[in-house]
């Protein structure tokens, strides 16, 4: 089957980074979307785990929903502490 050509809408500093990236791995920029493309449909799948930031997580959400109840019915308290500076 003969190749075709597909365009791709990125941030040029993205571009170059990823440029640059595959330059030292030694793959083209359409090489490296090509073995993505690959993975992702003999996987039936994205080849990589995609995960939002952590601290939005559903364990952390209810780790920090235990804690303020906790504080809510006095089984923990709030200490004060003074800030440190870090500078």
């Amino acid at each position: 089957m003969p190749d075709v050509s597909i365009n791709i809408v990125m941030d040029e500093n993205l571009r170059n980074s990823f440029s640059d990236f595959c330059t030292e791995i030694g793959l083209s920029m359409s090489s490296a979307i090509s073995v993505f493309a690959r993975q992702a449909v003999r996987l039936q799948r994205i080849p990589f785990e995609i995960s939002a930031d952590p601290f939005y997580s559903e364990e952390n959400i209810c780790r920090l929903e235990r804690a303020a109840n906790d504080v809510r019915t006095g089984r923990a308290q709030l200490t004060v502490h003074e800030l440190i500076d870090t500078d």
